[in-house]
């Protein structure tokens, strides 16, 4: 039948460009009808339907002019003639057949007709046509089924197909059977009727023309069905044979592509490459995609990033993707540099935009990871410059922003505040952190002055509320730590009243109050910190107070002088019960200690003990408690504090650190009841035993006291060596030491000074008294007659008040030596020097005694003419007129004497007039002395007339004296009479008494 198709097609194609010639067109007569006849069928025969179809025209034509009789002949060339019009096409050959049907309805003719052109329509393509004669003729004949069938199954009409498919494919004839098994499991299978499809496969596949292709249908079906498992068991041995009978690469194909849709990648990784061994020609670029990516989840990285590098070369979707794929590859390698690469090809093609979104974003998060923040602040500045994207924006902002935390570029931040207008409030945000962070930064390392310059330039750009309050809190807090109390109030203040808003802060609020309480309290405007404490006080919760908060109102309170109220916060403190609530109860106690409160501080302190027995600060309180007892002055309750001490004292541990102080404190009371034994046994036990203690220093001035007082002074040398061996040298420790011993030195025990001296000098070279150490050296060495120590220390006195004694003494010494020269070297020293009248009494009168020894009494008057207190110079002139009486040299003593008188009117004056007046009268001049003395005082209004009676007295009795020498009795008695009546001073009474009496006799 197929061949007779193409036979058939020739004639077509002939035929459609012959000219038809219908039945009634035909006007000639055959001359030998018979032959007419033949040759026709030979035509027919020979497929040469156009001669054929002239023949039957000519012999039908002479039919017609036949008798009746000719009717079956007739028919029999009508049917040629209509098949010939048939296989030739003509176009009224359809009708010619619906014609002789209808005409010869009977006829067997008309039924091969139908069949004739149902094949005919059937082999040219022509279905509908075809189905409508062949569903008259398929009755009974499996080909006519077979090409009905066919028919139907081209016009799409596939339950009528598949009908007729299914009852042909059980036939025993394999050459319908077959096909009609095939094209039904074809249907079934485009109708998902895979169990069925596969049935009607394994039917078919004994056909050798479908053979080669059943396995990729059966593998179709079971890949559609899921059944891996079956497709794989099915497909392997398939693919193992070697034949070459099969087409592997369909089946590799079917089975690499489920495979790779369920994820088996490995399988599919070599289901694909089996199929591009055999045909890499059938790999598109999808599939070609499918098999890198099994590859690459398989395993074989280096293979698929071959093949995908391949794809990605061309700039197309499919290549975008592959690179997506490379750049996962990348990331799962640690191949930053490759990726990066990836990610920038791949962003910078369009055809899956988020691929391309995914992987510019992708980039970014590799530089974070590396923490390449300089060239993420050199990328987002390249990009804002050029990419448009408005979604873009907000990420370069946000990256900038990140970078710039990450390496506070500060130069960077500028840039984008000013070229990024998008998000420059989110920069200055940024900025005002970043200062204010180095600012806090600053502030923790107690950098002041960075923290302050940084803190300011947080508030150039004040975006956060809450951090410019606590940046403007942070300055003041500085000026407060650097006692600028004054300035950070002014910015408290202002502070305060923006927290203190609804919309403030009421944490910072309660923070400022505190600060300004303690500011307040460091310029000593107590009232002020105490408004503030009690205003924290009252914007806290109840529940939340806590003894703090009290306590500082309390300080606050006490420093404000309102102690009752202060006293009343440390109660309420106290009241709360938490844990301190002994060293509440300490500090009111020193509160009222410190107020000299004493009664009540020693009954707070004896509560410490009482609530708290276990308290570390029970010992403390204990002590504190006997110094409130001590401090009170009490002196009726000195006798049970003396007892209370002696008990705690007895019952201490050896550690513990209010022993020694109890001690003291017994020993001072003991000192103020005057048991100066008892004191100083507790003293000297504190400086013993107790020596690195503090107390140790007050024990030792007592214990010293006591010893001085009781005359055992040089006993505290001893104390003090074993105090400083533990203290060492303190300050006013020399001044102590020299008053110690120059109290021994003034109590005349030089014996015992000397030596404590000496080591005073070595101890302390350049002690500012130094002068007096050396005075007393040298004094303490001249009393115990140690002559050569005495004359080296002597000679280092410096001070004015201690030199000219010291030059008065080494004069002495000098003396004992016999070295009369070198007496009177120092006693001149001594002169010049500032020195006591009584002192320059005495080194004058030794110097001119010196003097008139080795008759140098003419340089005395050097000294006379020196001095400038008239005193002083009077009574040297006396001294050198009675020294050179001594010599016998009247005019030179009377010379001298007279300068007195000339000078002074005064006693000292008198004085010296009656020196002269006696050498007079010594030397016989009765009459020179008594006129003397009447010239000088006898006369109302006389020079010596107001002096001393003890003057005027001695005048008179040298008068008296002088009469009696003259033998002129009465008028010495005259004289002595008037002495005894108008004098006054004992000694000249007693002498005119005696006198007088001497007269009598």
């Amino acid at each position: 039948m197929k061949k007779r198709f193409s036979a058939f097609g020739i004639s077509f194609l002939f035929m459609f460009f012959s000219a038809w010639v219908s039945v009634g067109q035909q006007t000639t007569l055959p001359t030998d009808p018979a032959k007419t006849f033949r040759q026709a069928n030979l035509f027919f025969q020979s497929k040469n339907f156009i001669a054929a179809r002239e023949e039957f025209i000519q012999y039908l034509n002479y039919l017609h002019q036949q008798p009746r009789e000719s009717t079956a002949e007739k028919t029999q060339v009508e049917y040629y003639i209509a098949m010939c019009s048939i296989y030739t096409m003509r176009p009224e050959a359809e009708m010619q057949a619906i014609r002789f049907v209808s005409e010869h309805p009977e006829s067997p003719f008309a039924a091969l007709l139908k069949r004739e052109i149902g094949v005919f329509y059937y082999e040219t393509g022509d279905w509908v046509r075809a189905i409508r004669y062949l569903s008259q003729a398929a009755q009974t004949n499996l080909e006519y089924t077979y090409f009905l069938a066919i028919s139907h199954y081209q016009v799409k009409q596939f339950k009528e197909a598949l009908a007729l498919f299914n009852n042909l494919k059980y036939e025993s004839e394999e050459e319908f059977s077959m096909p009609a098994a095939y094209y039904a499991g074809v249907m079934h299978f485009r109708s998902g009727m895979y169990d069925e499809a596969i049935a009607d496969f394994k039917l078919a596949a004994k056909d050798p023309t479908y053979g080669p292709e059943i396995p990729q249908w059966i593998s179709s079906a079971l890949m559609k069905q899921g059944k891996i498992a079956e497709l794989e068991q099915f497909v392997e041995p398939i693919l193992a044979d070697t034949t070459g009978k099969y087409l592997v690469t369909e089946l590799a194909l079917i089975l690499a592509e489920k495979q790779f849709a369920n994820a088996q990648y490995a399988k599919a990784a070599g289901n694909y490459n089996i199929l591009y061994k055999a045909s890499p020609t059938k790999f598109s670029r999808n599939r070609t995609f499918k098999f890198a990516y099994a590859l690459a989840k398989s395993g074989e990285l280096d293979r698929s990033l071959t093949l995908f590098k391949g794809i990605a070369a061309e700039e197309d979707s499919v290549g975008q993707q592959a690179l997506q794929v490379m750049a996962d590859m990348y990331q799962s390698q640690n191949k930053v540099k490759e990726r990066l690469e990836t990610l920038d090809a791949i962003a910078a093609l369009p055809y899956h935009p988020v691929l391309a979104e995914n992987a510019f974003i992708a980039r970014w998060e590799i530089f974070k990871s590396q923490k390449d923040w300089p060239r993420i602040i050199q990328e987002v500045k390249k990009y804002q410059a050029s990419d448009t994207n408005p979604v873009h924006a907000e990420l370069f902002v946000d990256l900038a922003l990140f970078a710039i935390q990450q390496t506070q570029d500060l130069s960077a931040l500028s840039h984008f505040m000013l070229h990024s207008p998008a998000g420059k409030a989110k920069f200055q945000a940024l900025y005002q952190l970043m200062m204010y962070e180095k600012g806090a930064q600053y502030y923790a390392a107690n950098d002041q002055k960075r923290a302050i310059t940084f803190l300011k330039r947080s508030l150039e750009y004040p975006l956060n509320q809450e951090m410019a309050w606590n940046a403007r809190y942070a300055q003041a807090e500085i000026l407060a730590r650097n006692n600028k109390n004054s300035d950070a109030i002014k910015i408290y203040m202002p502070l305060l009243a923006e927290t203190s808003k609804p919309t403030g802060s009421p944490e910072l609020s309660q923070r400022i109050r505190l600060s300004l309480a303690q500011s307040f309290t460091y310029i000593t405007m107590y009232d002020r910190a105490q408004l503030y404490f009690e205003e924290y006080l009252s914007n806290k919760v109840a529940v939340t107070k806590t003894p703090q908060d009290f306590r500082n109102a309390a300080e606050t309170a006490i420093a404000n002088r309102k102690i009752e109220a202060g006293l009343a916060y440390f109660e309420q403190a106290i009241a709360l019960g938490q844990a301190g609530t002994d060293a509440l109860i300490e500090r009111k106690a020193a509160v009222l200690f410190n107020e000299r409160r004493y009664a009540e501080a020693n009954a707070e302190y004896l509560r410490i003990g009482a609530l708290y027995p276990q308290s570390p600060l029970r010992d403390l309180a204990t002590f504190k408690a006997h110094a409130a007892l001590f401090k009170s002055q009490n002196k009726l309750l000195y006798g049970e504090l003396i007892g209370s001490l002696t008990q705690t004292i007895q019952q201490a541990a050896s550690g513990n650190p209010y022993l020694a102080p109890s001690l003291l404190i017994r020993g001072q009371t003991y000192e103020i009841t005057n048991q100066w034994s008892l004191a100083l046994d507790d003293y000297i036990r504190i400086v013993r035993q107790f020596t690195a203690d503090s107390t140790s220093k007050d024990a030792l001035i007592g214990a010293s006291e006591i010893l001085k007082r009781v005359g055992r002074g040089e006993e505290v040398f001893e104390l003090r060596e074993i105090y400083t061996k533990q203290h060492g040298d303190e300050k006013g420790d020399d001044e102590e030491l020299f008053d110690l011993c120059r109290s021994i030195f003034e109590a005349g025990k030089y014996r015992v000074a000397v030596p404590e001296l000496v080591k005073f000098i070595s101890k302390y070279p350049k002690f500012e008294q130094m002068a007096e150490v050396n005075w007393m050296l040298g004094y303490g060495t001249f009393q115990t007659k140690d002559w050569g120590n005495s004359a080296t220390y002597l000679k280092r006195v410096q001070p004015e008040d201690k030199k000219s004694e010291a030059l008065w003494l080494l004069a002495t010494l000098e003396l004992e030596q016999k070295n009369t020269e070198g007496a009177i070297a120092y006693l001149t020293a001594s002169l010049r020097e500032t020195i006591t009248p009584e002192l320059r009494l005495k080194a004058t009168e030794k110097l001119v005694s010196l003097y008139a020894q080795t008759d140098q009494l003419a340089k005395a008057d050097v000294w006379v003419d020196a001095l400038a207190n008239p005193e002083e110079k009077n009574q040297l002139t006396i001294s050198l007129g009675n020294a050179w009486a001594q010599k016998q040299d009247a005019t030179k003593a009377e010379g001298y004497f007279m300068q007195v008188v000339q000078r002074e009117s005064s006693d000292i004056g008198a004085q010296a007039l009656i020196q002269v007046a006696a050498m007079h009268s010594q030397s016989g001049d009765y009459k020179g002395s008594t006129d003397l003395i009447k010239t000088y005082f006898s006369q109302e209004g006389a020079r010596y007339y107001e002096v001393a009676d003890a003057w005027v007295g001695k005048a008179y009795l040298l008068m008296a004296d002088n009469f009696i020498a003259l033998k002129n009795g009465r008028q010495a008695k005259v004289i002595l009479d008037s002495i005894l009546s108008s004098m006054s001073d004992e000694s000249i009474l007693l002498h005119a008494k005696k006198k007088l009496e001497e007269l009598s006799k």
